[in-house]
C-alpha cells in the first residue's frame, strides 16, 4: 500500500524540484512554505519512511 502512495508524491516531488532547479536558498524555502507543498512534502517523507520501515521488519 506504501508503494501506491509513493509513486504519485514521488513524481509529484521529482517534478517540483526539477522546476526550482536554479532559484536559489530563498526560493526553496519559499517553495516549502506554502501548504500546497508542505503538506505533500511531509506525507511524502511519511510514506517513505513508513515504506522502509515495513521493508525492514519484513511486514
Amino acid at each position: 500500500m506504501t508503494a501506491a502512495i509513493l509513486v504519485p508524491l514521488v513524481i509529484w516531488s521529482l517534478a517540483s524540484l526539477i522546476a526550482i532547479v536554479g532559484g536559489g536558498r530563498e526560493t526553496v524555502v519559499g517553495w516549502l512554505a506554502r501548504p500546497g507543498v508542505a503538506i505533500p512534502m511531509i506525507l511524502l517523507l511519511i510514506a517513505l519512511f513508513w515504506h522502509m520501515a515495513l521493508a525492514i521488519t519484513g511486514g
